[in-house]
């Protein structure tokens, strides 16, 4: 199957309206994105009014982040970017929301990953709002093993996936071959959830699911295996 988004930037400020809008916060509104990456989820809040945090624990993609910024023209403190561990967040301060978005959320092993949750759980105030985004184990199941490839930033991207059903783990092996010809190859071990399991695991820790969506499409609406992502928003009780 061949991958070809037609705009990194075009799906970011899609994803960030749907974010946006699932939130409902006001204007100014102190939000918090772990696992920012290349701040592009985190420009394009900012863009809409909200006052962003973007923490990530790879120096290189905060530089790119850094970069990003500079590009979008934004000159104030309105975005953000610090160096950090998901599985300790800065204790200097509360958050009105917390996003995680793009299959961030489940990449350790099932303790540390139920850590990051209470983690993003303890920067929230009362009635605060946490926003999870992955994919949907029930969806990519079936379709496995794969193979994928699509177009990077002066590169090709290969995946390989397959599932291990036992632990509900997805191994990815991604090769990345460079315009010059360089290649590297790496693993990707990711915790694949179903709706039942994400919902539980917030519950667990004083969370109120409040809202479910099954893609950017159909906003609160989840259709079981049919639904490629999980959009889920909670609230701290």
């Amino acid at each position: 199957m061949a991958l070809y988004p037609s705009s990194w930037e075009e799906t970011a400020a899609r994803d960030a309206e749907f974010i946006h809008a699932q939130l409902g916060l006001p204007e100014g509104a102190n939000v918090l994105d772990v696992g920012c990456g290349e701040g592009a989820h985190a420009v394009q809040l900012a863009k809409l009014g909200l006052r962003m945090t973007g923490l990530d624990n790879s120096l290189a993609l905060l530089l790119s982040a850094a970069q990003s910024k500079e590009l979008a023209g934004i000159e104030d403190d309105s975005v953000v970017f610090m160096h950090g561990d998901m599985r300790r967040l800065p204790r200097d301060r509360e958050f009105d929301a917390v996003v995680c978005v793009g299959s961030t959320f489940g990449y350790f092993e099932e303790e540390q990953n139920r850590l990051c949750l209470q983690e993003m759980y303890e920067r929230l105030p009362t009635g605060g709002k946490l926003l999870l985004h992955v994919f949907n184990r029930d969806f990519v199941a079936p379709h496995l093993p794969s193979r994928s490839w699509w177009q990077g930033k002066r590169c090709m991207v290969i995946d390989e996936a397959e599932m291990n059903f036992f632990a509900n783990r997805l191994r990815i092996h991604r090769t990345i071959i460079f315009d010059d010809g360089r290649q590297h190859e790496h693993y990707m071990f990711m915790r694949a959830y179903t709706v039942q399991d994400l919902g539980k695991a917030m519950s667990q820790i004083g969370l109120r699911v409040i809202e479910v969506s099954g893609s950017r499409d159909t906003r609160g609406r989840f259709y079981g295996s049919a639904s490629p992502d999980i959009w889920m928003v909670a609230e701290r009780k």
